[in-house]
């Protein structure tokens, strides 16, 4: 029994077919007889009752098909549709977190209750993907978080070397090394706190940094693959798109133990698909937005998570399907 599934994304044309995440979902759900949908955040509205429809949340989305080709989507004419005529909707849309994508949350939260939205929206606002680890204080590097430089510099201090990142900021955008003897640290820290108005998080620096960082990919709170993440020669991010090498890696009982305590509190939260980041057993990051590797744990584990992800939606749907 073939299912209707929506993706809220950015425009389609702009993705990277050899490493997007939403393409694997794309691909996989099509693979699986499934009807794929696409729109953008700014298609969703919600309408009131009229004589030949109900009051709900609506959106202009597309059929989509999608093939590893030059031309690599094709779109049927667009249709208004209710989201409630899908039997999921994926929010697969990038940060920037901003206003937007709250509101975009809101729709979509008023559309929970009539169909499957994943992750879920209230939760998509609240678990930040820097602080919701905060939530594992004995998983976490020390950790510091406020706007007060001369905290910052005192933290720095008892430290002796930390990693600076704004709260707000996506694919290691942002993100310093600070030493306590740098003399461009209290200009550094104007800049970043907004002489003192925005808060940072600050945390102590892990050695294993040097060697990057661990992505491991959540489905319903279980791990389902992981890799490791090196960053290029004299570069401190370990982002795939700071240029960073996936390469193939196994997780550790302490990885596990970390995974397993976080997994609980992802499946209480309707966070489905999630990315972790962890350096040396750390917990660094949460990722809930619009988490990615699903393409490098393939080619590098032979773990399927796009499929993985679309055979829990038909468990949620219908029980399983073939």
């Amino acid at each position: 029994m073939p299912l209707k599934i929506a993706y809220v994304m950015d425009p389609i044309a702009g993705i990277n077919i050899k490493k997007d995440s939403t393409f694997a979902m794309l691909e996989a759900a099509q693979a699986r007889g499934h009807q794929n949908y696409y729109l953008l955040p700014e298609a969703l509205y919600r309408a009131p009752a009229q004589a030949d429809q109900p009051a709900g949340v609506r959106a202009r989305m597309q059929a989509v098909q999608v093939q590893r080709a030059e031309v690599f989507y094709n779109l049927a004419p667009a249709e208004d549709l209710p989201l409630s005529a899908m039997d999921a909707v994926i929010m697969r849309k990038d940060p920037p977190f901003d206003m937007r994508y709250i509101y975009a949350t809101y729709l979509l939260e008023q559309a929970s209750g009539e169909t499957l939205v994943l992750n879920r929206p209230d939760s998509l606002r609240n678990a930040n993907e820097k602080l919701y680890a905060l939530n594992f204080p004995k998983h976490i590097p020390r950790t510091w978080v406020g706007s007060d430089r001369e905290g910052i510099k005192a933290f720095v201090a008892r430290e002796g070397k930390a990693i600076l990142k704004p709260i707000d900021a996506k694919g290691g955008e942002g993100v310093f090394v600070l030493r306590a003897d740098d003399s461009n640290l209290s200009a550094l820290l104007d800049l970043m706190t907004a002489d003192g108005r925005q808060p940072v998080i600050v945390q102590q620096y892990i050695p294993e940094a040097k060697d990057g960082d661990i992505r491991v990919l959540m489905i319903d709170g279980e791990v389902q693959a992981a890799f490791r993440r090196v960053p290029q020669a004299g570069e401190h991010r370990a982002n795939l798109n700071a240029g960073a090498q996936a390469v193939a890696y196994t997780l550790t009982e302490t990885d596990r133990a970390v995974c397993a305590e976080v997994g609980a509190a992802l499946r209480r939260d309707g966070l489905v698909f999630v990315g972790l980041d962890l350096i040396g057993g750390h917990l660094i990051e949460v990722n809930v937005t619009s988490p990615t590797g699903m393409q490098e744990a393939l080619r590098l584990s032979g773990v399927d998570t796009a499929t993985a992800l679309i055979q829990w939606i038909e468990t949620q749907q219908h029980g399983g399907q073939s």
